[in-house]
């Protein structure tokens, strides 16, 4: 195990070192995006690339990996090269056309297109669902069977995770606290299903967002912007794709369900909102109105309890031999989650 926690400290160690150089060039060079009104005064003159240190230290980090070679049974991390192509292909795309918006603001078709083309490549590269329900019509690409039901609803997948992951961007550090939680999840229960895939690019991931997440809590001089939201949202969608839940019992597939509880949560809060008032598409400025009065600090306690419970609760789940316990644990976690969407609920200004 000792080679997957060096890996966690160099991706630490190189997203961190790369936020004080974006950070000074973003204010040289006044990469600053077009804020709208209401959101906090700070936001309008600090640069949004902590996206940019994000996927630097975690492309710099693959490239130590597929040129170091290590003899070692324990860490035999055998990642396909078509896998390879859509994560890192695929978040190039995404992290690209983000990042021009972070500075000049792009137009939302673009960033939409964008979304669907790095949806589309993770897909045909190989990290799709497999759930059997969806398996009907068979189609025949590159030689590979691919079904149009499990490819529709990983492309699904992964467009509503990047659109949930960045309705959170607008709360300085949630974001990356919670992507920090979900990828050490996520790493946990590689590890008790021995996929070592998975926990080899969870932990990357969770040492990446670590080099960034002391310096996203107010006052920063970087904010992760939507170059980071985007890069989180399609790694997590990435990640939850490709791994095997249902070893011990089919209820595994809520997994990914679980560990996402509060980015749900704030979207289904936000359709309470939007078809009670009519308002505005959702978006991160309309989250900001309507939670914005919520102080930080209880959001970021709030979302990382229940992230904290969920995660646990789904690593029963995983280990749970009946499906019977599964369920059990389960309806628990239903049962918190609507008790604590009724009380934010009651919160929400009328």
């Amino acid at each position: 195990m000792i080679y997957y926690f060096i890996y966690f400290g160099i991706a630490f160690l190189l997203s961190w070192l790369f936020l004080s150089p974006f950070a000074y060039f973003g204010k040289k060079y006044e990469c600053f995006p077009i804020i709208h009104k209401d959101l906090p005064v700070y936001r309008k003159k600090t640069p949004y690339l902590a996206g940019a240190a994000l996927y630097f230290g975690l492309i710099i980090t693959v490239i130590l990996f597929l040129s170091w070679k290590i003899e070692d049974i324990e860490f035999n991390v055998l990642i396909p090269a078509n896998h390879w192509i859509g994560l890192l292909v695929g978040s190039g795309v995404l992290c690209l056309i983000a990042l021009l918006d972070d500075i000049y603001g792009m137009p939302c078709w673009l960033k939409c297109m964008a979304e669907l083309v790095a949806a589309i490549l993770l897909v045909f590269s190989g990290i799709r669902s497999s759930l059997v329900f969806l398996d009907f019509v068979p189609i025949t690409i590159a030689d590979q069977q691919i079904f149009l039901g499990n490819a529709l609803f990983s492309i699904l997948w992964v467009l509503c995770v990047i659109h949930w992951m960045d309705l959170l961007e607008i709360f300085d550090g949630i974001l990356v606290n919670l992507s920090f939680f979900i990828f050490l999840f996520l790493a946990a229960i590689g590890i008790l299903g021995h996929d070592l895939p998975n926990t080899f690019l969870s932990l990357v991931l969770a040492g990446t967002v670590l080099g960034i997440l002391a310096d996203q809590m107010v006052p920063t001089n970087i904010l992760l912007g939507r170059m980071g939201s985007y890069f989180l949202g399609f790694f997590v969608a990435a990640l939850t794709l490709n791994g095997s839940y249902c070893q011990n019992n089919a209820l595994g597939i809520v997994i990914p369900i679980l560990l996402l509880s509060v980015p749900i949560l704030v979207f289904i809060l936000m359709l309470r909102q939007k078809f009670a008032k009519k308002t505005e598409f959702i978006c991160k400025t309309s989250v900001y109105r309507q939670f914005g009065h919520i102080a930080v600090s209880n959001w970021l306690r709030g979302s990382l309890i229940i992230t904290t419970v969920a995660g646990f609760l789904s690593i029963f789940i995983f280990l749970s031999e009946t499906i019977v316990l599964a369920a059990i644990l389960f309806a628990l976690a239903v049962i918190a989650l609507v008790y604590v969407s009724y009380k934010i609920a009651k919160k929400l200004p009328a």
